[in-house]
């Protein structure tokens, strides 16, 4: 019998080898890859748990065996799960549906009205099953890179300081500008906990862009990558602009700014995730030379969104990690 328990810290090698074996198996059979997924760092295992320790779960045989896991995440009021595995042995014996439910039990505790994932839209076996969950499909979020070369950046429409080099006294300050952004954009959204944790293991900074005093924007900057042998990426977690300081002069001066930030510290690629519902933002990440690489399925249980009220809003994430 399998029970599911918290996930605690102590787990993270378990759970790096129940990915990279249950991916491995999902490149054979659904993409038709010979390829060996490698695993998860710890470190990086242990970051996106701290974000949410008390709704991250472990699915353990009676011997004792790691066979499953999910993470949960909340950003304020949004919450959704993933990464989410079961080896390939135990699929097909409802774990992966108890893990979910615990998920979620986590995410409407915690007070989430907007709770979803995102799966990629070759599962077909996941999108059956989130269907029959209540989920909904809605947008795609789609991921795109950009080789990196130096450019100028158009400083009169603002400029970039960076979170690491802000005072301890300023930083819940800070925090609360971000929250204000984010706020604005979807009511209760918050993506604080990105900034403070990659802050905490040092994989990169988050960037926020100003006028004086007053923060317009801010973006949380991973430059590790989420496995070994993708160190050459830069990769936005989240950003997001004040809806009335979100022109395409000031977004692309932004964006430029960022560019060159990851290039300065040795990173070849920039990898921005985007749900298409933002439209005027992936049109001007198209036409500033992104090429979108990667698509995911976004689900949604509940309301859906309505794509004409943020559609010129500027606000970048990814309900996958």
């Amino acid at each position: 019998m399998v029970s599911i328990r918290p996930m605690t810290d102590g787990d993270a090698s378990s759970v790096a080898q129940v990915d990279a074996v249950t991916f491995t198996d999902w490149a054979a059979r659904s993409a038709g890859k010979a390829e060996v997924i490698q695993p998860r760092r710890t470190e990086d295992i242990l970051a996106n748990w701290a974000k949410d320790p008390q709704g991250c779960f472990m699915a353990v045989s009676e011997a004792g065996q790691a066979v499953g896991f999910i993470f949960s995440r909340t950003w304020g009021t949004t919450g959704w799960f993933g990464t989410f595995a079961v080896l390939p042995e135990y699929q097909g014996a409802d774990i992966g549906q108890n893990l979910i439910k615990a998920s979620l039990g986590y995410l409407r505790q915690r007070g989430c009205k907007t709770i979803g994932l995102e799966t990629m839209p070759q599962t077909i076996y996941n999108l059956g099953l989130y269907l029959k969950l209540g989920f909904r499909p809605v947008f795609l979020t789609l991921l795109l890179a950009k080789d990196l070369q130096p450019q100028q950046v158009p400083t009169r429409h603002g400029r970039i300081k960076a979170w690491s080099q802000e005072p301890e006294h300023t930083r819940n300050q800070v925090l609360a500008e971000f929250k204000a952004i984010t706020n604005s954009i979807e009511l209760g959204l918050d993506y604080g906990k990105e900034a403070i944790v990659i802050d905490k293991f040092g994989f990169g900074d988050t960037l926020i862009w100003h006028e004086g005093a007053q923060a317009l924007g801010f973006a949380a900057i991973n430059l590790r990558g989420p496995r070994p042998g993708s160190e050459e990426l830069g990769i936005i977690e989240a950003l997001a602009m004040s809806p009335v300081h979100c022109s395409e002069a000031d977004t692309l001066a932004f964006l430029i700014g960022i560019e060159n930030y990851v290039l300065g510290q040795g990173k070849a690629q920039l990898v921005v995730p985007i749900n298409t519902i933002y439209l005027r933002m992936l049109t001007l990440l198209v036409e500033h030379g992104y090429r979108v690489f990667k698509s995911r399925a976004r689900m949604i249980l509940g309301e859906l969104p309505d794509p004409r009220r943020v559609r010129d809003m500027v606000n970048l994430s990814s309900w996958a990690a």
